[in-house]
């Protein structure tokens, strides 16, 4: 049996500021990352960005999300 080694590209701090969730956005929409850090609490946070994030993970299941 084969075992492959697992590379996690982390794009941080989406919620800080509306530029780096463009960014984000654009990285995870290009394969450049796999996972994302949510700053829930950053000023660029809010129930449309929140919803964006959704359906991000919708159309990229394997996407990990999690929260700073």
């Amino acid at each position: 049996m084969t075992v492959w080694p697992v590379l996690i590209v982390n794009a941080d701090d989406y919620g800080m500021h509306h530029d780096i969730n463009r960014g984000v956005r654009y990285c995870v929409e290009n394969g450049l990352v796999n996972s994302v850090s949510v700053a829930v609490n950053g000023q660029a946070f809010d129930k449309e960005e929140a919803a964006a994030l959704l359906q991000l993970k919708k159309r990229y299941p394997d996407l990990s999300i999690g929260v700073i």
